[in-house]
């Protein structure tokens, strides 16, 4: 290993693109489309998506039509007579109305108390309506927990985007700490490599006379040092190496291990933030967060809530209608077509449930309206934070760029000096570690701006969304 190697440490590696590693550097969006496709709470969400989709469907059953089949008989006693009956039963949705029509036909010696079961021998063909001209015209139980289990349904999926934007986040946080902690392994092994040449080669020429025996002593404190800082350094790694690989998974789930030589060369890969794209991100962050979507979304329950409250202290006044015609021969009662209409009328005396209902729709709205503002004054606030702290984060990042080569010329100099013998080597081997400690403050600053943009992002809804 030449000396200027040694000085430069394979640091520079931070600002300059060294040669190509034996592996395909890992990169975010692969530890991204890994989480959207095989972490467990992923796959907990997209569960809940089909439950509510279930919920659904189930409350639909309301308003789907109905068939109904009725066969009785009475095969002994005084009266000997049989009855069977189809019906079609349908709800119109947006009026409450309800419509029925069918057939039946009754043979046999009916009771005269039994009147309406009887038909000609061609059997009655009929249709019924009901119209509610107060309560349950525009809404009732019913409808309401469709209404309800609708909005349900869509807060799944809102819930699938935030639990993808939780996960993505802490992901991308994991994978930059890995990122880290790799290049900060890599500068301990390269410092405890130049300390072990150097080392050897003392060992060498001081059997020879050229170094004390003290010299050969120093250098191997120089060593065992760097191996401690070595290690300190690889246990760092291997618990980013753990907290990775609960995100970073295999096609079958499997948490996945990722060595060092799979750690990106650089952190460069830092956009540009403006304080001045603030506002601008805010209000779309408010647009977009899942978190308002859901809010929103249980605000249209209670909305629903309170329409179905005042529906519950409205009386019920239904019209209802009907016609019949008999077919075939037989009584000549039976031969005309029947047409009958009637109104019924209830009034809840007391409205106790629907004024009920219409105080907790009230409370329900001011908590959600009150959690709204909650979240939007948060949302702010983090975009806010979250762009200052990038752009001093990337600030700082050049400020170490520049102590990084100046800490690199320094060493070079004072390396100069022991070979010329005008300095020792405690005094370059703290230059080497000032070289090494302004090599990492560069890779803290390129991480405390990676963690700032991943939270900047995330609180803008904008990290990169799901693969499924």
């Amino acid at each position: 290993m030449t000396a200027t190697r040694q000085v430069v440490l394979a640091l520079v590696l931070l600002s300059v693109p060294h040669i190509a590693l034996a592996e395909e550097p890992l990169q975010v969006k692969q530890v991204l489309s890994a989480v959207a496709n095989t972490h467990p709470k992923m796959d907990a969400a997209h569960a809940s998506v089909e439950i509510g989709r279930g919920r659904r469907l189930a409350a639909r059953r309301a308003l789907e039509p109905k068939v109904g089949i009725a066969a009785s008989t009475v095969p002994a006693g005084y009266y000997d007579y049989w009855q069977l009956s189809a019906s079609v039963e349908q709800r119109i949705p947006s009026t409450g109305i309800k419509l029925l029509g069918g057939y039946r036909l009754g043979r046999g010696d009916i009771p005269v108390y039994y009147g309406e079961r009887e038909t000609r021998d061609g059997g009655e063909l009929f249709a019924k309506v009901e119209v509610p001209l107060l309560a349950d015209r525009s809404i009732d139980k019913e409808r309401a927990e469709i209404a309800k289990t609708e909005l349900a349904a869509t807060q799944a999926s809102f819930a699938l985007e935030s639990t993808w934007l939780n996960i993505a986040r802490k992901a991308s946080l994991a994978y930059w700490e890995w990122a880290a902690a790799g290049q900060k392994l890599r500068v301990a092994k390269e410092l405890l490599a130049i300390a072990q040449e150097r080392s050897d080669r003392i060992h060498k020429q001081a059997a020879s006379g050229a170094y004390p025996t003290i010299a050969v002593v120093d250098a191997e404190r120089v060593v065992f040092s760097r191996q401690s800082k070595l290690l300190q350094a690889r246990g760092t790694f291997v618990s980013k190496q753990q907290k990775l690989s609960l995100f970073y998974r295999s096609a079958e789930g499997v948490p996945v291990i990722v060595d060092l030589e799979r750690v990106p060369e650089t952190l460069d890969e830092l956009p540009n933030i403006s304080s001045n794209s603030v506002e601008a991100w805010s209000e779309a962050a408010i647009a977009r967060r899942p978190e308002l979507k859901v809010a929103n979304s249980q605000r249209q329950q209670a909305k629903v809530d309170q329409a179905l409250a005042k529906n519950l202290s409205l009386p019920s006044l239904d019209a209802n209608g009907f016609v019949a015609r008999d077919l075939g021969s037989g009584s000549e009662s039976l031969g005309r077509t029947d047409i009958g209409m009637g109104l019924t009328l209830s009034i809840p005396l007391f409205q106790r449930e629907g004024r009920g209902m219409k105080q907790q729709a009230r409370g329900k709205l001011a908590i959600i309206e009150a959690k709204q503002r909650g979240l939007r004054d948060r949302i702010r606030a983090s975009i806010q934070q979250s762009a200052q702290l990038a752009i001093l984060a990337q600030e700082r990042r050049v400020v170490a760029l520049s102590h990084l080569s100046a800490t690199e010329r320094l060493a070079a100099a004072e390396r100069e000096r022991v070979r010329q013998g005008a300095s020792d080597l405690l005094t370059l081997n703290l230059r080497e570690l000032d070289v090494a400690m302004a090599a990492n403050e560069v890779i803290e600053s390129s991480l405390a701006a990676h963690r700032a943009i991943v939270e900047l992002a995330y609180s803008r809804g904008a990290i990169a969304p799901g693969v499924r």
